[in-house]
Protein backbone atom coordinates (compact mmCIF):
# COMPACT_ATOMS: atom_id res chain seq x y z
CA UNK A 1 0.00 0.00 0.00
CA UNK A 2 1.57 3.06 -1.29
CA UNK A 3 0.41 6.13 1.09
CA UNK A 4 2.81 8.62 -1.08
CA UNK A 5 -0.22 10.62 -2.62
CA UNK A 6 -1.72 11.06 1.15
CA UNK A 7 0.99 13.05 2.48
CA UNK A 8 -0.09 16.25 0.41
CA UNK A 9 -3.86 16.73 0.60
CA UNK A 10 -5.35 19.20 -1.55
CA UNK A 11 -8.96 20.29 -0.12
CA UNK A 12 -10.09 23.63 0.36
CA UNK A 13 -13.60 23.17 2.78
CA UNK A 14 -15.17 19.93 4.84
CA UNK A 15 -16.56 18.48 1.78
CA UNK A 16 -13.38 18.42 -0.38
CA UNK A 17 -11.84 16.97 2.96
CA UNK A 18 -14.34 14.19 3.59
CA UNK A 19 -13.99 13.07 -0.16
CA UNK A 20 -10.31 13.13 0.03
CA UNK A 21 -10.21 11.13 3.58
CA UNK A 22 -12.66 8.54 1.50
CA UNK A 23 -10.96 8.09 -1.69
CA UNK A 24 -7.74 7.21 1.02
CA UNK A 25 -10.29 4.57 2.78
CA UNK A 26 -11.43 3.02 -0.12
CA UNK A 27 -8.29 2.56 -1.92
CA UNK A 28 -6.20 1.53 1.09
CA UNK A 29 -8.27 0.01 4.38
CA UNK A 30 -10.22 -2.42 1.90
CA UNK A 31 -11.61 -4.34 5.08
CA UNK A 32 -13.32 -0.92 6.15
CA UNK A 33 -17.22 -1.73 7.21
CA UNK A 34 -17.67 1.27 9.82
CA UNK A 35 -16.30 4.53 10.39
CA UNK A 36 -16.75 6.75 13.67
CA UNK A 37 -16.13 10.43 12.81
CA UNK A 38 -15.11 12.43 15.28
CA UNK A 39 -16.02 16.35 15.08
CA UNK A 40 -17.02 15.67 11.51
CA UNK A 41 -18.30 19.08 11.05
CA UNK A 42 -21.76 19.46 12.02
CA UNK A 43 -23.09 17.64 9.12
CA UNK A 44 -23.40 14.46 8.13
CA UNK A 45 -20.43 14.61 5.19
CA UNK A 46 -19.84 10.60 5.05
CA UNK A 47 -23.87 9.51 4.57
CA UNK A 48 -23.49 8.70 1.06
CA UNK A 49 -20.16 6.85 1.27
CA UNK A 50 -21.66 3.58 1.41
CA UNK A 51 -19.81 2.75 4.81
CA UNK A 52 -21.86 2.46 8.23
CA UNK A 53 -20.20 5.39 9.36
CA UNK A 54 -21.52 7.04 13.33
CA UNK A 55 -21.09 10.64 13.52
CA UNK A 56 -20.29 12.69 16.71
CA UNK A 57 -19.66 16.24 17.33
CA UNK A 58 -20.57 19.15 19.66
CA UNK A 59 -23.90 20.01 17.91
CA UNK A 60 -25.45 19.81 14.37
CA UNK A 61 -26.42 17.19 12.80
CA UNK A 62 -24.94 13.82 14.30
CA UNK A 63 -25.47 10.74 16.03
CA UNK A 64 -24.30 11.65 19.39
CA UNK A 65 -23.70 15.25 20.77
CA UNK A 66 -20.78 15.34 23.03
CA UNK A 67 -18.29 17.88 24.49
CA UNK A 68 -15.19 15.60 24.35
CA UNK A 69 -13.32 18.21 26.85
CA UNK A 70 -15.74 17.27 29.28
CA UNK A 71 -16.61 13.45 28.78
CA UNK A 72 -15.08 10.36 31.22
CA UNK A 73 -15.26 8.03 28.02
CA UNK A 74 -16.55 8.01 24.42
CA UNK A 75 -19.50 6.10 24.30
CA UNK A 76 -18.16 2.84 22.59
CA UNK A 77 -16.98 -0.52 23.54
CA UNK A 78 -13.28 -1.38 22.75
CA UNK A 79 -12.86 -1.87 18.62
CA UNK A 80 -15.92 -1.10 18.04
CA UNK A 81 -15.42 0.90 14.66
CA UNK A 82 -13.04 -0.19 11.91
CA UNK A 83 -11.79 2.92 11.24
CA UNK A 84 -12.05 6.30 13.52
CA UNK A 85 -11.51 10.08 11.94
CA UNK A 86 -10.61 12.76 13.65
CA UNK A 87 -9.87 15.76 10.88
CA UNK A 88 -9.24 18.85 12.03
CA UNK A 89 -10.46 18.50 15.70
CA UNK A 90 -8.18 17.51 18.46
CA UNK A 91 -5.85 20.94 17.85
CA UNK A 92 -9.95 22.89 19.18
CA UNK A 93 -9.43 20.05 22.27
CA UNK A 94 -7.91 21.04 26.09
CA UNK A 95 -8.21 17.18 26.69
CA UNK A 96 -6.50 15.99 22.94
CA UNK A 97 -4.09 13.49 24.70
CA UNK A 98 -7.28 12.15 26.70
CA UNK A 99 -8.92 11.78 23.28
CA UNK A 100 -6.39 10.30 21.28
CA UNK A 101 -6.19 7.45 23.81
CA UNK A 102 -10.35 6.78 23.59
CA UNK A 103 -9.46 7.01 19.62
CA UNK A 104 -7.06 3.95 20.21
CA UNK A 105 -9.62 2.52 22.31
CA UNK A 106 -12.45 2.17 20.44
CA UNK A 107 -11.09 1.49 16.45
CA UNK A 108 -10.44 -2.15 15.61
CA UNK A 109 -7.83 -1.30 12.64
CA UNK A 110 -7.52 2.22 11.62
CA UNK A 111 -7.08 5.81 12.48
CA UNK A 112 -6.95 8.65 10.72
CA UNK A 113 -6.11 11.91 12.06
CA UNK A 114 -5.59 15.70 10.07
CA UNK A 115 -4.27 18.43 11.66
CA UNK A 116 -4.30 21.85 10.19
CA UNK A 117 -0.77 23.71 9.68
CA UNK A 118 -0.35 26.80 8.55
CA UNK A 119 2.46 27.76 7.11
CA UNK A 120 2.98 31.23 8.74
CA UNK A 121 2.92 29.49 12.19
CA UNK A 122 5.16 26.84 11.23
CA UNK A 123 8.18 29.28 10.52
CA UNK A 124 8.71 30.35 14.13
CA UNK A 125 8.59 26.46 15.37
CA UNK A 126 11.56 25.79 12.95
CA UNK A 127 12.99 28.59 14.01
CA UNK A 128 12.73 27.82 17.36
CA UNK A 129 11.20 31.48 18.38
CA UNK A 130 8.40 31.72 21.08
CA UNK A 131 5.45 33.48 19.57
CA UNK A 132 3.42 35.32 22.13
CA UNK A 133 0.86 38.28 22.25
CA UNK A 134 -1.60 39.03 24.40
CA UNK A 135 -4.13 36.40 23.52
CA UNK A 136 -2.15 33.42 23.50
CA UNK A 137 0.13 33.17 26.29
CA UNK A 138 1.64 29.18 24.73
CA UNK A 139 4.68 28.94 23.41
CA UNK A 140 3.81 28.20 19.82
CA UNK A 141 0.10 28.66 18.14
CA UNK A 142 -1.71 25.32 17.88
Amino acid sequence: MSLTKYLNPNYSNRQERNEYVLELITKNFLDTKSILNIGGGQKRYLKNSGFIVTEIDKEGDNDFSLNLDVIDKLPFENNSFDTVLALDVLEHLEKFYFIFEEILRVSKKNVIISLPNSMIDLIPIFLNRKKKDKNNQGVYNK
